[in-house]
């Protein structure tokens, strides 16, 4: 089974403080991917159907710091909402929903960079081990007024500005595969503030092999054919 997007959404703190996202329908999902981007990759993430969350890669080390967190084979449903915990951090969060994934393994490879600030920002190459993967990227700056764009066919599903005493800001991006093959986008805006950048590949389902016909239900479906 290919990968698809079920659902999607951005939120950030409007306090610099502890929040939760507003509900989405998550239905149908079998992999969610979460990234964080406030001021030192700390926050801790949770939601409202008690998923255990993993660290896929971060945080980096210059802030706005970038993290992606990650649930294999979730729960999930409507109503389905997602707290970013912290004091001061300036938490901001992009959620993305899919489905298609390896329920037992799904992640796959990683990389994160970091710099003082910057118009351009790569995470450093990935290599996905096998075809089909789906590849996710976030990135996180300082910066009130540009918005961000990415190269090397990735499609952005939420972006948000920094907002002062509230959030910092955030990009997530994303691909999937047809044949594996190394990938290190390029993040851009136009202001040199572009601190951080992550990205990670996932496994995709097995695919389905339909077993041979045994010989001699073969046999009779050729004769009932030539009948």
């Amino acid at each position: 089974m290919a990968y698809a997007l079920v659902a999607h959404q951005r939120n950030g703190s409007t306090n610099t403080n502890t929040f939760t996202s507003a509900a989405i329908d998550t239905t149908g999902a079998n992999l969610l991917i979460l990234i964080l981007a406030d001021n030192s990759g700390a926050s801790t993430i949770s939601d409202s159907k008690s998923n255990t969350w993993a660290t896929a890669v971060g945080p980096t080390t210059v802030g706005p710091d970038s993290r992606i967190f990650y649930v294999k084979n979730p729960t999930v449903g409507t109503s389905h909402t997602f707290t970013a915990t912290c004091t001061g951090l300036s938490p901001h969060i992009c959620v993305l929903a899919f489905s298609g994934a390896d329920t037992t393994s799904p992640l796959d490879q990683t990389n994160l960079h970091s710099i003082a600030g910057g118009t351009t920002i790569q995470p450093n190459s990935i290599t996905p081990s096998v075809a089909n993967c789906l590849v996710v990227s976030g990135a996180s700056y300082g910066n009130t007024a540009d918005t961000l764009s990415i190269d090397s066919s990735f499609i952005i599903s939420d972006q948000g500005k920094q907002v002062n005493g509230q959030h910092v800001g955030i990009g997530a991006a994303y691909i999937i595969q047809t044949s594996a093959a190394a990938v290190n986008p390029t993040w851009s805006e136009t202001s040199a503030n572009l601190t951080a950048a992550t990205i990670a590949s996932f496994k995709p389902a097995a695919a389905t092999v339909t077993p041979p016909l045994p010989t001699i239900v073969r046999q009779a479906v050729q004769r009932a054919a030539v009948w």
